[in-house]
């Protein structure tokens, strides 16, 4: 999976996805921002999206197993996760209960073609 990471790799982690139609560029006025406030930022290009493979199945039960993988991969304590209200696994990272989650926060926004 394809991701833009940025800031320390010991500094608390922020986890920012996309929706649907999007990519991680969606993102890129947030990252430099999050890293001046000292945040490790890791943004993932989905499946099917940019830079990442377009293999499928694409239902979200597997985009949700995606996600979870690269954050058990960031070996860090806690996340914070961020997420375009959309087709995006990020409402059923919400409710998963797991050790790292710590905030999470919804986002919704018009999406424009360039």
């Amino acid at each position: 999976m394809h991701s833009i990471s940025a800031g320390l790799p010991e500094a608390e982690t922020v986890v920012l996805l996309h929706g649907f139609p999007e990519s991680s560029y969606a993102w890129r006025h947030q990252i430099d921002s999050l890293v001046a406030a000292g945040y490790r930022v890791v943004v993932p290009d989905q499946r099917g999206y940019s830079l990442t493979g377009k293999t499928p199945p694409y239902d979200l039960a597997t985009l949700f197993g995606d996600i979870v993988g690269l954050i058990d991969t960031l070996a860090c304590d806690r996340v914070h996760l961020a997420g375009h209200v959309g087709i995006s696994p990020f409402f059923r990272l919400t409710s998963l209960e797991r050790s790292w989650g710590r905030r999470r926060a919804a986002c919704c926004k018009q999406y424009l073609r360039p």
